[in-house]
């Protein structure tokens, strides 16, 4: 939730405009066992934003080893949290997800 909280989707937001976030799909890959006591480090970045969705990408590094053990992407919404339905991002927002996201 901090990463959304980066461009305005905070718990206040959620809660004083009636919207928030919903994670619609996810798709995971994972590639090599951890063992207890292993550190896990998670990189998240802005693949894609639209006019009410946006596609995030997490890849999860084990520290004691220095490889990649699991990928996540993953689709969310901005939705008006009384209708359950599908809302445009306020203007800030978009912009701030625009200024963060990683071109390719």
């Amino acid at each position: 939730m901090c990463y959304v909280a980066r461009v305005g989707i905070t718990g206040c937001y959620m809660r004083e405009d009636g919207m928030g976030m919903a994670a619609v799909a996810e798709h995971i890959e994972y590639r090599r066992e951890l063992f207890p006591d292993d550190t896990v480090t998670i990189h998240t970045a802005l693949m894609r934003v639209s006019n009410s969705s946006c596609q995030f990408k997490h890849t999860m590094t084990c520290e004691e080893i220095g490889e990649v053990i699991a990928t996540a992407e993953l689709t969310g919404v901005h939705i008006d949290r009384s209708t359950h339905s599908s809302r445009p991002f306020p203007l800030e927002v978009r912009d701030a997800f625009e200024s963060i996201r990683i071109t390719t």
